[in-house]
């Protein structure tokens, strides 16, 4: 018997009910963790992104301490400067294209209209469609960071094609 089918038979059982690690809550049977949307979200952002972000600079911390650092220096270093560049560059040219556009109108738009259909994609996916790191990408659609609006058509050509816009 496989785990979940044990734990699925010790509930039925009436033993042990799911509870929502967020409120506490029972977890509808529809449900495989939180009683809610809002519960996920609101835990991922707590719990979920703290421990993946910490996790990773441990990981790095580490490897400092052991003498390597794969961040910095040598291959890293130059693929660092080659994409920074890339960055910086495409931005240019986008607010080049776009002289009268107001940046902080265009960050409430994005939380506004395309922040709430990137809450179920994917972080691969989001990070794929933008061309940007995993990690940006789980920041965004946290809400802790705003991508530069030159992303947007990007983000929004991804939600129309998973149809959550």
């Amino acid at each position: 018997m496989r785990k979940a089918e044990r734990a699925a038979a010790t509930r039925a059982a009436g033993k042990l009910a799911r509870t929502c690690p967020e409120c506490g809550a029972p977890v509808p049977p529809e449900r495989r963790t939180y009683c809610s949307d809002p519960c996920r979200e609101a835990h991922e952002r707590a719990v979920v992104i703290p421990r993946r972000v910490s996790g990773r600079v441990a990981a790095m911390a580490e490897a400092r301490a052991n003498g390597r650092d794969p961040s910095h220096g040598g291959a890293a270093a130059g693929k660092r400067a080659e994409t920074l560049a890339a960055r910086q560059s495409a931005r240019r040219e986008w607010e080049t294209a776009h002289p009268d556009v107001d940046l902080d109108a265009e960050r409430e738009r994005f939380a506004r209209e395309i922040l709430p259909g990137l809450q179920g994609v994917p972080i691969a996916k989001i990070a794929r469609a933008a061309g940007i790191s995993t990690t940006y990408a789980q920041l965004i659609r946290a809400g802790i960071y705003t991508p530069h609006p030159l992303y947007f058509a990007r983000l929004v050509d991804l939600l129309a094609a998973d149809g959550n816009k």
